[in-house]
């Protein structure tokens, strides 16, 4: 798919009720317009 992008959230673990967070860099088109930005995630063992 087109400008797709992926990223791990995994670093460490979080047993325990723990969380993970990320932080990540778009960087917006230069043409004026609407874009949509759609996240999704899934549970994986490892990536």
């Amino acid at each position: 798919m087109k400008d797709q992008f992926t990223e791990c959230l995994k670093h460490g673990g979080t047993y325990g009720g723990e969380s993970v967070s990320r932080t990540f860099t778009f960087t917006a088109p230069g043409a004026a317009g609407i874009y949509y930005i759609q996240p999704t995630g899934s549970l994986q063992y490892s990536c």
